[in-house]
């Protein structure tokens, strides 16, 4: 009858141990996530912009950067999108895409209190068409 509370006293020492791993799960599954969704945002934004009737407007790489962004329920205030390249035909226009993810946001756990973020780059370059009508 000595192991009587033995259990217990082995789920109070591992059960932490595999929470923390859970969260380290979770945790990197977002990151993943994030970093998937800034490479969609950086190739539709470059996409659209190298297709346009007018590659040389930039705005239509960060609105349509933006909605892609929008679709992966990325904070828009944490998103920065750049233009460039050349806008002639058969040129390179290149989108790149910066993101910053508190750290508090991977942990997804609210009392926790982590200082910093992670701060997430992609950019993709398309060829501006070369025989599209303008």
């Amino acid at each position: 009858m000595r192991e009587k509370g033995q259990a217990l006293v082995e789920l109070a020492l591992s059960l932490p141990l595999l929470l923390m791993l859970a969260l380290g799960v979770v945790g990197a599954g977002r990151a993943i996530h994030a970093r998937v969704a800034i490479d969609a945002v950086a190739r539709e934004g470059a996409r659209a912009v190298a297709t346009s009737p007018t590659p040389c407007d930039s705005s239509i790489a960060v609105g349509r950067a933006r909605e892609t962004a929008q679709g992966y329920r990325l904070d828009l205030s944490r998103l920065q999108v750049q233009v460039g390249g050349s806008c002639e035909r058969g040129g390179l226009r290149t989108v790149q895409v910066t993101y910053t993810v508190p750290l508090q946001d991977l942990a997804f756990v609210p009392f926790l209190e982590l200082p910093g973020e992670v701060t997430m780059r992609a950019s993709a370059t398309h060829m501006v068409e070369q025989y599209r009508s303008r």
